[in-house]
């Protein structure tokens, strides 16, 4: 008898050659599925115990995308762009190692997963409890047939079913390697989180106006985010369930552990957090966010910061510019007059035939800047122009400041003390720990960051509008803007316009949850629509309305206080005539006991 030679193309084709009929035919029918329900741009894990080289051959040939071979616990560097998997197993408890290895090693559990068990015995109801615990939903199951061994049971389960909520029974698939052009191959992997059939949908948030209004008894939900929560709700066809954490905050990592509405979820009592907590790398790396939806921005805030002194609005109409031209004009003024007085000028004026004025030149120009009549005009050409020039400048100036002079003494104008980070420093501040995650190359900041909670920053607030502390909070904006606005604009709080981070408002699942895809395609169709805009607009406008209300519809009339500046410069001018008239006599005197002292001196 001749022996036949096998050429291999390769040592690794070689190495899974076999003639398991069962296992092969099983083998053919993962790599279909999989051929037409995997994406071929990521890479598919294939994992097995033992060598079970006609399976693994006979499903990398059918396949023919790029897999990579697994065995034991060994664990890939790159695994988490792996979305995509192939379990090769001889009994249950293979199958529960495996599985247990892809959680624990943090792979996408919410991958498409094909199982192949090679024993008949393997029991689907037990493998499907296994994955319900683990919330491994997109799995297909193959297993060898009881009645006709050579072909296969191909299952599938939905977690959630009409009339029960967790459900691991498993369900038989039509699917056969000859079906007419592979349709029975095709859509295997659907959305079975789309409809929850009345089922109840967890929430993790708590009572954080603007965004989400909780009653005290019922736990209804409005606000911006409660709007949304119900639409969630709506379209998955859920019945929505609120969960509110002791800590009545965001949470943060304390002691091994997470706490608040991301202990929530870390903790998996709950589908998703909606909680407006500013995104950091630390929530990023721990939790799975959705698509941002919206945008908040983190600020400083204080009190009220003293106003400025009435007498200082006297001059607040002009800018530094224009108060620097005008000084500049009458300085000028005061130097041409005192170069009048030298011999040059006075040779100059001789040869041009120039009258001398009989009055100061600064005088007669401050009696046309303030509108004044002048006894006599010149009649010569040349200085009507420079008059008229000088009276058109004063005129627009004097009215310009007219206008705007009422306006500024009765504006409330505040004498702004942090205008820069390094202004902070000099008093107590902090806020939430996850803001603090922003300082971290900040030592200043980080070192003497004080966190605060949302009940106890809620409290701040108050005191700082009341002006009892000096403390400077950072926090959410539209919640201090909001804040301020419950008291109809009687009360003010100063927001620092040096924005600390404008950071993507997300929703917070665990790690690879099932709940991230269905809540995704909700997030566009919303986002596409306009919905959430609208909501955030329109409360937006409401806030302002509120904080601007007050002041708008309660005019205050002018005080005495308005005018300190006026009666401060009238005062100024008084004293300095009376300093001028008591000079004046008291050197008259002088001059007349001289002119007799001179006189007797004479006279003898």
């Amino acid at each position: 008898m001749e022996s036949k030679t096998v050429k291999y193309e390769n040592f690794t084709e070689m190495f899974l050659k076999d003639d398991d009929a069962v296992i092969n035919r099983m083998a053919i029918l993962a790599a279909k599925i999989a051929y037409f329900n995997f994406e071929w741009r990521y890479v598919t894990l294939v994992l097995f115990t033992t060598i079970q080289t006609a399976a693994i051959s006979s499903f990398v040939t059918n396949y023919n995308k790029t897999v990579a071979l697994n065995t034991g616990q060994f664990k890939l560097h790159y695994r988490r762009h792996i979305q995509q998997f192939v379990i090769f197993s001889d009994d249950f408890s293979d199958i529960c190692n495996i599985l247990n290895m892809l959680v624990t090693s943090k792979y996408n559990s919410n991958g498409k997963i094909i199982i192949i068990c090679a024993q008949d015995k393997c029991d689907e109801d037990q493998v499907f409890k296994t994955l319900m615990k683990s919330v491994m939903i997109n799995v297909i199951y193959l297993k060898p047939s009881i009645v006709y061994r050579e072909e296969p049971s191909v299952y599938w389960y939905r977690i959630v079913r009409p009339g029960k909520c967790f459900s691991s029974k498993p369900e038989r698939l039509d699917v056969n390697i000859n079906c007419e052009n592979n349709a029975c191959f095709k859509n295997l992997f659907p959305e079975k989180l789309s409809n929850f059939y009345g089922c109840s949908l967890f929430i993790a948030t708590f009572q954080q106006p603007p965004f989400m209004y909780l009653a005290n008894d019922t736990k209804k939900i409005s606000g911006k985010d409660g709007n949304l929560a119900k639409l969630i709700a709506d379209v998955l066809n859920a019945s929505l369930v609120i969960r509110v954490p002791k800590e009545h905050e965001w949470g943060q990592y304390k002691n091994k552990n997470w706490t608040g509405c991301l202990g929530e979820i870390f903790k998996t009592r709950v589908h998703f957090a909606m909680c407006n907590a500013p995104l950091t790398s630390n929530l990023y790396g721990n939790f799975q966010v959705s698509y941002p939806y919206y945008y908040m921005e983190v600020v400083w805030t204080a009190k009220v910061p003293p106003l400025v002194p009435s007498w200082q609005k006297i001059l607040q109409p002009f800018n530094l510019p224009l108060k620097f031209t005008i000084l500049s004009l009458f300085l000028g003024i005061i130097l041409l007059n005192m170069l009048g007085k030298t011999k040059i000028f006075n040779n100059i004026r001789r040869v041009c035939n120039i009258t001398p004025p009989k009055r100061n030149s600064l005088f007669y120009a401050w009696l046309l800047f303030l509108g004044l009549p002048l006894e006599k005009f010149s009649s010569r050409k040349h200085f009507k122009i420079i008059i008229l020039a000088w009276i058109w400048f004063s005129f627009v100036i004097r009215c310009a400041y007219q206008v705007t002079l009422v306006t500024s003494l009765k504006s409330i104008t505040y004498n702004y003390n942090l205008r820069y980070d390094s202004d902070i420093l000099k008093y107590p501040f902090g806020g939430m720990s996850s803001i603090r995650d922003y300082f971290i190359e900040d030592k200043d900041f980080y070192e003497n960051w004080t966190s605060v909670d949302m009940q106890k920053a809620y409290k701040l607030l108050d005191e700082i509008m009341e002006e009892k502390t000096d403390f400077v909070l950072a926090l959410n904006k539209d919640t201090i803007l909001h804040h301020a606005a419950e008291h109809i604009g009687s009360k003010r709080i100063q927001v620092i316009d040096n924005c600390i981070v404008k950071s993507p408002i997300v929703l917070y699942f665990r790690k690879h949850s099932p709940m991230t895809d269905p809540i995704a395609k909700i997030m566009n169709a919303a986002l596409e629509c306009g919905f959430i805009q609208y909501s955030y607009q329109t409360n937006w406008k409401r806030q302002e309305h509120l904080l601007n209300s007050h002041y708008a519809y309660n005019l205050q009339p002018l005080t005495l206080d308005n005018f300190s500046g006026c009666f401060s410069l009238l005062i100024i001018g008084y004293g300095i005539s009376i300093l001028y008239f008591a000079l004046e006599v008291i050197c008259h005197k002088i001059d007349k006991t001289n002119q007799r002292i001179d006189l007797l001196v004479d006279q003898e």
